[in-house]
């Protein structure tokens, strides 16, 4: 027997709810973690975004239940499609590419070496964005790419539509992050309320976030791109696991002046020169057209 659809108006209570009760509890939550030495005073943000972003995941899991939505085989992470060559190629690729990418921005003098170079501190950088990039790699992709595009192949999506879906979802959520806040927010209930309108603002704000949301939903397209052609999430995986360690470990030893140029910033992806590159791989990813996964199968449950 088929489930009836939440009414819109009881998913919105829900998300509203979520974001006051995570609004009420963040100052308490904050000065306790403080407390105990968890976290640092410059982190009222992070515990804010935390809040406000693991209940609204249980809460959407627990709504459409993705984990019944196919195995692992159903998503290439076993099976013959599951070959770790791809994933280390894929990872090894797309660190090359960035890599030179950086390079250059050391050439324009964009780019220089923290001084003094701390080899300690840039390989624990390395060794941390290692780890947690490969779990988030997983965990976004599992989601993302394996299963809401594939939920949206099932109601009637083109391929293609159902890429550009995701890629604005995806895009979309990255500007609810602390490092986007701009202003200086007090740490009780009214700042983080402050700071969920200026994240709300930042979203819709063409000149702000409209370069990095570009760049973001370009690869996108790139990720869904490579989960087509290869039918396997291991190669986006690798992919996505790469840009984060890479992304994320290069600031600990180098320095930026000018925080912001023509190119972009230190996210790299918010520049003319990284749409292109995105722009000349995807269409080699897709070039002589590519399967597409499958928008159900025996093993998934409706």
């Amino acid at each position: 027997m088929r489930r009836r659809a939440k009414p819109l108006s009881i998913i919105l209570l829900a998300v509203l709810g979520i974001a006051a009760a995570a609004v009420l509890l963040t100052p308490p939550v904050y000065r306790w973690l403080l407390e105990i030495g968890w976290i640092d005073a410059d982190e009222f943000l992070k515990v804010l975004r935390r809040l406000l972003l693991f209940p609204l995941l249980i809460a959407l899991f627990a709504w459409l239940k993705p984990w019944r939505d196919g195995g692992l085989r159903t998503y290439g992470l076993l099976g013959e499609n599951a070959r770790a060559s791809l994933f280390l190629r894929a990872w090894a690729l797309t660190a090359g590419l960035l890599l030179a990418l950086l390079a250059w921005h050391f050439v324009a003098g964009w780019l220089t070496w923290e001084d003094p170079f701390d080899a300690d501190k840039a390989l624990g950088r390395l060794r941390r964005w290692l780890g947690v990039g490969l779990l988030l790699a997983v965990l976004e992709e599992w989601f993302f790419r394996g299963w809401m595009e594939r939920r949206l192949l099932r109601k009637s999506f083109t391929s293609i539509s159902a890429a550009l879906v995701v890629a604005l979802v995806y895009a979309g959520i990255h500007a609810f992050k602390p490092s986007r806040l701009d202003v200086e927010v007090t740490h009780d209930a009214a700042g983080a309320l402050d700071a969920l309108g200026w994240w709300l603002t930042h979203l819709v704000d063409p000149v702000a976030f409209g370069p990095i949301f570009a760049g973001l939903f370009l690869f996108s397209l790139l990720l869904s791109a490579a989960w087509r052609r290869w039918q396997t999430l291991w190669v986006p995986i690798g992919i996505h696991a790469a840009g984060i360690t890479v992304l994320r470990s290069y600031g600990a030893f180098t320095d930026r002046d000018p925080q912001r140029t023509w190119a972009g910033t230190k996210e790299l992806l918010d520049g003319p020169p990284a749409w292109i590159l995105l722009c000349v791989v995807l269409a080699l990813i897709t070039r002589g057209g590519a399967p597409q996964p499958e928008a159900d199968d025996a093993g998934s449950s409706r």
